[in-house]
Formats: C-alpha cells, structure tokens, sequence
C-alpha cells in the first residue's frame, strides 16, 4: 500500500471502503462487550483485580486468556464492524504526537540526538537481532544512511523484551501518545512495538495481528 500511494500517478487517491465509526460508538460497544463478560461473574465486581496478560501472544499462552477483560477485547474484536477491519475516528486527536512527530524533522528533534542500537531481520531466526558490528545510531544518522535498505532498522517489541535503551524509548514515545481508547491495551499491559524503517527493509513485507493493528490506528 505504500509503494502504491507513492506512485500513484492518477488525480485524487483512491478512497478508503472500510466502514468507519466514531470514537464515542465504539466506546459503547466497548463498554456492550465488558458488561456481557462481567455478567459471567457473580456480582461483577472482579474488573478492578483482574489482571491482563502482559504478554498475550507468546507461543506456549492460550489463545483467549481466561479473565473477562480478555474475553472483551475478543467480543469487541467480533462485533465491532462484525468482526471486519474498520476505522475508529479521532482516537488520536488528543495526542501530543500529533505536534511532535508531525514532520521528520519534529520526530529528530524529539529523540534528541538518542542512540539507538540497530537491529536487522532475517527469516531463518524469525525474529529481530541486535545487528553486530553496527554502531549504535542517531535517528538523523539512520535516516541520511538509508539503513533499513540494508536490513538495519529500529525495532522493539515490548512485550519481548530486547535492548534496554531500546525499550526506554518505547517508554518515553508511550508518553506522546495518550489518551488511549478504553478498548486498546493500557501502557502498563506493554503491549507496544515501535518500527521504524522504510521502503526497501524487508521488515516492511510481514504479516501478524499487533502489526496490523498499528496500521488502523
């Protein structure tokens, strides 16, 4: 899609078919969802003790978590477009992000001349390594060197851990993006991943639910 959007030569751009809702719509089939599945418990007064999974998707953990936060992000998941990809509009209107990492530029100087350790992809592991022999690198510096042409990017999976500077950031960066719909993970569950790189990274070309749920929002 985005090899496409940059070489469209027609006049508008195609628009978007996904249905869309409004913010305020899909907080109440949030809030449908939660209150079905806290119904299962007696009295429903468990929300506030249950915990969610900080890592949900790692390979030994069962597909749906036994706890009625879990079961309703899965029933919101199924219900809202009727299980369809869609958009949600002004999840982000509020987000400093918006200000501050309006242009490339804006982002640079909101890393403020940070180094971050690069990480490279290869399928044969099927994960992100810490690329060896690869200093670590301003975002300015990655950006000039064109990098992710040459398999070098800046990952980080939260919920897998890695790098340490690397996860400050994710930790630092959570901060420009609040407030967060009720229906998305809470920072405190750390459920983000931060990729940036470019046409060219085969990073780019991958397909799994988190990423996929970066894209909507």
């Amino acid at each position: 899609a985005e090899v496409y959007l940059q070489t469209y030569e027609g006049g508008d751009l195609p628009s978007c078919n996904l249905r869309r809702a409004s913010l305020a719509e899909a907080e109440a089939a949030w809030s449908d969802a939660l209150e079905h599945e806290l119904r299962e418990i007696d009295g429903g007064g468990l929300l506030l003790e249950v915990g969610v999974d900080v890592r949900p998707w790692e390979h030994y953990k069962p597909e749906l978590l036994n706890n009625p936060i879990a079961k309703a992000r899965k029933r919101f998941s199924d219900t809202m477009f009727d299980g369809l990809p869609g958009l949600v509009d002004s999840v982000t209107e509020e987000w400093p992000a918006k200000k501050l990492w309006k242009s490339t530029e804006d982002l640079i100087a909101r890393l403020d001349n940070r180094r971050l350790a690069m990480m490279n992809w290869t399928y044969k592991h099927g994960t992100p390594d810490e690329a060896e022999d690869v200093a670590p690198e301003t975002l300015s510096e990655y950006i000039a060197h064109n990098d992710s042409g040459r398999n070098l990017f800046v990952f980080v999976n939260q919920p897998e851990g890695g790098v340490p500077d690397l996860q400050k950031l994710v930790e630092d960066l959570s901060n420009d993006a609040q407030p967060l719909p009720v229906f998305a993970a809470r920072v405190e569950e750390q459920h983000a991943i931060l990729a940036i790189d470019g046409i060219g990274s085969s990073h780019a070309f991958h397909r799994h639910g988190s990423v996929w749920q970066t894209q909507v929002t």
